[in-house]
Parts: structure tokens; C-alpha cells; sequence
């Protein structure tokens, strides 16, 4: 059976359309003296910042990388050459290019025509990977909506799962778009965090997401605010501590934990 997932489409960002362009970016050169270099990185508060030669990067530069040493006076003498390992395909989808932020804070991005740019930690704030996250969310309370639809029939049972506050919260919406002729059913009606919960009641559900290798317990919180941020650019990842690329591939396999156990649930009810 063709996977729901490949039936909705799924924001998939690549590492080409993160990176920062090479003439963008602060770039030095063999050449450049190293104090005035970390001089330059300290004002823009840069710690990593590419080396070039004839317009190609060599290696990398840390801030102050001569530490006390009065012998290094040029960029070239204290760089560090440039190593496969610093280096990502363009292609490269978002889940391959936090995994590997989260072992090197620096990554020189390859496409076909040589290295055209870089990415940090702090690119993963970007509105490309708000998207991606953002799609990836609303896929999953796509998914877990149709199940509790499946799995409810009456769905006012699905609902009175619920803690007593997110009850009274999700009858407010309910009458609040029924008072606009806006209603559409019950399960429309609770959040992303909510239908997790009430998904989180059936012992079934929570097998199926075991099967998948990650425990119950390390799935089911935090969405809520992780959607929040997503969704307003004015609210910066690390209000969650999320510009940490260890995070957001914490929170991305969440969320594949959770899609892949709703998706064979779902094939399972409609077999």
C-alpha cells in the first residue's frame, strides 16, 4: 500500500537552499593577519569563519585559533585545512545536516560547480527550516485526526480524554465556531498537543509507537510550544533551546515516531 506520507506533500529542505553564499559571508584569506582577523569575527561575534584562496576555501579559521602564541601571524599559518568532514551536498535533506551540525558547528555546503556556501547552528533558526518543521507538524495532526476520526465515531469520546482544562478550552472553540457557522466536528477542534494525548490513551497506539524504537514518555510533550515558535518568525528557536541542532533532531525524530505509528495504525483500521 502506497504510505500516507508520500500522498501529502512534505516540505523537504536541502541544504542548498540554507546555506549562507560564500560572498555573504565574512571570508578571509591565507594572507590576512591573524589578530586583525579576530578582530573582525569578535565585532560581527563570528567563531568560524572560511578561508579562501583564488575564491575557493581551503580551510577554516577559528576566532583567536593562535591562542597566546606570538609566532602565528597570518590566517594561513592557524587555519584549519579544509577536511571532507567539513563538508555537505547541497542535496543534503534537513534531518542529514543537523545530525551532522551536531558533531561539527561548521559546514561547507558542495554543489556541482565547487563549494558555494556555508551553514551554522544559527542557520537552523531560518525560515526554511521553520517550513520544514511546520509542514512536518501539520502533517502529523493531519494523520492523528483522521485516526481519532477512524477510531470515534462518536467522537465526543475521544474528547472526554481529556484533562478537564483542554476539555473546557476545546468546548469554547467548538462553540465559538459554531456561533460563526464555521464548525466542522469535534476532533477539529483540539490542538496538535491534544490529539497526541488522546492518542496517548490507547494502549494500542502507544505499542505502535514503541515498535517504532522510541518509549511513550519520550514522545508526547513539548509539541505545543515547539508549533508556537515554528509558526512565528518573530519568536526565536532558542526561547526553547532549539538553535541547539541536538534539540532539533531530538524533536525531528519525535515527530517521525509518532507519523510512522499513526500511519500504520491508520492501515491497520483500513484493512
Amino acid at each position: 500500500m502506497k504510505s500516507l506520507r508520500s500522498s501529502i506533500d512534505v516540505v523537504s529542505v536541502r541544504a542548498k537552499q540554507l546555506a549562507v553564499p560564500l560572498e555573504e559571508g565574512l571570508c578571509l584569506h591565507p594572507e590576512d593577519s591573524a589578530v586583525e582577523a579576530s578582530e573582525k569575527m569578535l565585532d560581527r561575534q563570528y567563531d568560524l569563519a572560511p578561508v579562501l584562496e583564488e575564491g575557493s576555501p581551503i580551510g577554516l579559521f577559528a576566532y583567536n585559533a593562535f591562542g597566546d602564541s606570538s609566532s602565528v601571524a597570518l590566517v594561513g599559518e592557524a587555519m584549519e585545512p579544509l577536511k571532507s568532514a567539513s563538508i555537505v551536498s547541497g542535496e543534503a535533506q534537513l534531518g542529514a545536516i543537523v545530525n551532522r551540525l551536531n558533531s561539527r558547528s561548521f559546514l561547507f555546503v558542495l554543489e556541482e560547480d565547487g563549494i558555494s556556501g556555508f551553514l551554522t547552528p544559527s542557520d537552523l533558526g531560518s525560515v526554511g527550516v521553520r517550513a520544514h518543521f511546520y509542514s512536518h507538524l501539520s502533517h502529523l495532526e493531519t494523520l492523528l485526526g483522521e485516526y481519532l476520526r477512524l477510531k470515534y465515531p462518536d467522537q465526543s469520546k475521544a474528547t472526554s480524554l481529556l484533562r478537564a482544562g483542554r476539555l473546557e478550552s476545546q468546548k469554547a472553540i467548538a462553540a465559538d465556531l459554531r456561533a460563526r457557522d464555521r464548525f466542522l466536528d469535534e476532533i477539529s477542534c483540539v490542538s496538535l498537543q491534544d490529539l497526541i494525548d488522546i492518542c496517548g490513551k490507547d494502549p494500542e497506539f502507544r505499542a505502535a509507537v514503541a515498535r517504532t524504537g522510541t518509549g511513550w514518555n519520550k514522545v508526547d510533550r513539548g509539541f505545543g510550544e515547539f508549533r508556537d515558535v515554528i509558526m512565528h518568525s518573530s519568536r526565536p528557536l532558542s526561547t526553547l533551546g532549539m538553535t541547539e541542532p541536538a534539540m532539533l533532531l531530538k524533536m525531528q525524530r519525535r515527530i517521525d515516531a509518532l507519523s510512522e505509528a499513526v500511519e500504520k495504525m491508520l492501515v491497520a483500521s483500513r484493512a
